[in-house]
C-alpha cells in the first residue's frame, strides 16, 4: 500500500482507514516502511481516525527519526489476527504463548522447531589491534539460525546499506550504528573462512568490522539472511560521528587491509532489512572481491564505500572485478550491482563483471542501473563490463564521481561472461545442502509477505514481481525453477528439494507472465 499522508509536526503517518484496525497487543504491530533505497521497521504505538483516514502514532526512538526522510510504501505485520494461512506463526511475548497454523501433515508432536536465542554465534576479537587473533581456518560448518530482537524492541531504520539510524535531522545530518552478525571478527589477520554455510540469520551474515587485514572469504555459501550476507570495514567511526564525516583513525591498525572475497555463492539475502547488500564495505583498503556470484538481493549487491566525501580516507586500491552479479534491487531503487562512495584513490579497479537480468520493480520509487559510481566515487578504473538483459536507467551511472577511467563497458564478451562468477575449483558450493531450508525465490516485498501464508505443502505458491498471484504447481526441475527466475517469477514452497518436472500448469502461468506483464519491463 502507499501512505495517504506524512504529518511531521504532528509526527503521524496517514493511511486509509480501512487498511488498519484496532488489532490485539497493538503495540507489537509493526509498520514496514519502504524509503527508495532503504526500509524501516516501525512499531506501533496508536491511532485515530477521521472520515476515511487514519492517522497513526509511532513509538520512540522511530518517531523521531522517521519523518526526516520521505517514504510512501508500507505494510503491517506481527499481529495475531493475520494468521491466516498454514505454516504462519505468531509470537505473543506477553503470555508466552507461540501460534502456529500446522501445514497439511505436520503433527506439532513430532514437529522440529528452531528458535534462535543468540544475535552472534562466534566472535574472533584479539585484545587490541596492536594485539590480534591470527591465523585461524574455519571449514566445513554450517553456521545457522542467528537471532535479531533490535526491530522488536527499537525498531529498525534504515540508513543505506543496512546501517540503521540512530537519530537523523531534517539537514540531512545522520547517526548510524551497526547491526549485529552471526559471525563476527575484528583486531584478527589472516583469518579463513573457506567452504562454510551461512544459512537462516536475523541480521549479517559475516562481518569484520575493524582492525583486519590478510583475511580470506573463499567458497562459501550465504543464503536466507536478514541483512548483509558480508560487511568488511568500519562506515563510521562509531554511533555518535555524524555518517557523512569520513572515517580516518588515527591508528592505523585498525583499518581492515588486504581482506580478500573470493569464489563465494551469496544469494537469497537482506530478506527483511531490504536496504542491506550482498556484500557491503564501509572503508576497506585493498579489499579484493572477486569470482563470487552475488543475486537476489532486495536492494545492490556489491557496495563498497561510505560517506560521500572526496576526503582522502583508507581506502585505496580496491578491486571487485569478474563478478556475476544478476536479480538484485528486487524490492528498492537507486540502487547498483556494484555500487560505490567516495574517494577510493588511486588504483582501484571494477573490471570484467558480468552483471545481467535485473530490472526496475513496479513499486520501486527511484530507477536502479548496472555500475552505480555515486558521491565523490574516484579513482577507479571501470573497464570491460558486460551488461544482459539489463533494464535500468544507466549500465554505467555517474553522479557527482570524478577522476574514474572508464572503457568498453558496452560490449557482450563471451570471454568475460565465461570467467566472470565462481571458478571452477569452487562450483560445486552451488550444490550445497542448506539445512532447514523452506523457502527457494527472490527475495521480494511479496517475499516477504507470502513465504509467511504460504502454507502450501510438497508445492509452490508462485508470484510475479509485481506482486499477482500466478498459481500453484505441485513440482518443479531445477531447469524449470530456473526458467521463473528468469522470467521474473518468485517461487514460494515449503520443502527441501526440487524434484520432477514441470506441469502444464507451469507452462501456462509462464504464457501469462510473458503477454501480460512483460512490457512492464521492457523485455
Amino acid at each position: 500500500y502507499r501512505l495517504t499522508g506524512v504529518d511531521q509536526n504532528a509526527k503521524n503517518v496517514q493511511v486509509e482507514n480501512a487498511k488498519i484496525a484496532n488489532w490485539n497487543n497493538f503495540k507489537r504491530v509493526e509498520m514496514q516502511l519502504i524509503l527508495c533505497w532503504g526500509d524501516n521497521t516501525l512499531r506501533l504505538d496508536s491511532y485515530t481516525t477521521s472520515g476515511s483516514t487514519a492517522y497513526i502514532k509511532l513509538q520512540s526512538p522511530e518517531q523521531d527519526i522517521v519523518f526526516q526522510r520521505p517514504q510512501r510504501r508500507y505494510y503491517f505485520e506481527n499481529a495475531y489476527e493475520f494468521l491466516d494461512t498454514a505454516g504462519e506463526w505468531y509470537l505473543n511475548r506477553s503470555a508466552q504463548t507461540l501460534y502456529y497454523k500446522p501445514r497439511p501433515g505436520e503433527t506439532m508432536a513430532t514437529a522440529t522447531v528452531i528458535a534462535p536465542k543468540v544475535d552472534t554465534l562466534l566472535s574472533i576479537r584479539g585484545a587490541s589491534t596492536s594485539d590480534q587473533a591470527h591465523n585461524i581456518t574455519f571449514s566445513g560448518i554450517a553456521f545457522l539460525h542467528a537471532n535479531c530482537l533490535r526491530p522488536t524492541n527499537h525498531g529498525f531504520l534504515d540508513a543505506q546499506a543496512g546501517q540503521y539510524n540512530v537519530a537523523a535531522y531534517s539537514n540531512n545530518q545522520q547517526y548510524v550504528g551497526r547491526p549485529a552478525a552471526a559471525v563476527y571478527v575484528a583486531c584478527a589477520n589472516h583469518i579463513r573462512f573457506e567452504r562454510n554455510v551461512f544459512a537462516h540469520m536475523g541480521s549479517t551474515g559475516l562481518d569484520f568490522e575493524y582492525g583486519t587485514h590478510d583475511d580470506v572469504i573463499v567458497g562459501n555459501v550465504f543464503t536466507d539472511i536478514a541483512g548483509n550476507g558480508v560487511s568488511i570495514a568500519k562506515f563510521t567511526k562509531d554511533s555518535t560521528v555524524e555518517y557523512h564525516v569520513a572515517y580516518t583513525p588515527s591508528d592505523t591498525n585498525e583499518r581492515c587491509v588486504r581482506d580478500t572475497i573470493r569464489n563465494n555463492y551469496i544469494y537469497n539475502v537482506t530478506t527483511e532489512f531490504y536496504g542491506g547488500c550482498g556484500i557491503a564495505c564501509g572503508y576497506p583498503r585493498m579489499v579484493t572481491i572477486v569470482h563470487n556470484e552475488v543475486c537476489y538481493t532486495s536492494y545492490t549487491a556489491v557496495s563498497v564505500g561510505y560517506g560521500w566525501t572526496s576526503t582522502v580516507n583508507p581506502m585505496s586500491s580496491n578491486h571487485i572485478d569478474s563478478n556475476d552479479v544478476h536479480h538484485f534491487a528486487l524490492v528498492l531503487g537507486d540502487a547498483g550491482g556494484i555500487y560505490t562512495l567516495s574517494n577510493q584513490q588511486p588504483n582501484s579497479t571494477m573490471n570484467y563483471n558480468y552483471i545481467h537480468d535485473y530490472f526496475p520493480v513496479a513499486w520501486a520509487d527511484n530507477g536502479i542501473n548496472g555500475i552505480y559510481l555515486d558521491e565523490q566515487t574516484s579513482g577507479y578504473s571501470v573497464v570491460g563490463n558486460v551488461f544482459v538483459n539489463a533494464v535500468g536507467d544507466d549500465k554505467v551511472h555517474r553522479n557527482q564521481a570524478p577522476n574514474n577511467n572508464e572503457s568498453n563497458n558496452d560490449g557482450t564478451s563471451a570471454t568475460t561472461i565465461a570467467n566472470a562468477g565462481i571458478e571452477a575449483a569452487f562450483r560445486d558450493i552451488k550444490n550445497f545442502n542448506i539445512p532447514n531450508t523452506e523457502i527457494i525465490s527472490a527475495p521480494s516485498l511479496i517475499q516477504k509477505k507470502a513465504s509467511a501464508r504460504s502454507g502450501i505443502a510438497s508445492s509452490y505458491r508462485i508470484y510475479s514481481l509485481t506482486g499477482r498471484y500466478l498459481g500453484t504447481v505441485g513440482s518443479l526441475s531445477q531447469k524449470a525453477a530456473k526458467s521463473f527466475y528468469a522470467n521474473g517469477i518468485c517461487l514460494f514452497r515449503q520443502e527441501n528439494t526440487i524434484t520432477g518436472t514441470h506441469t502444464g500448469v507451469v507452462r501456462r502461468i509462464l504464457v501469462e507472465q510473458q503477454t501480460s506483464e512483460s512490457h512492464e519491463y521492457d523485455r
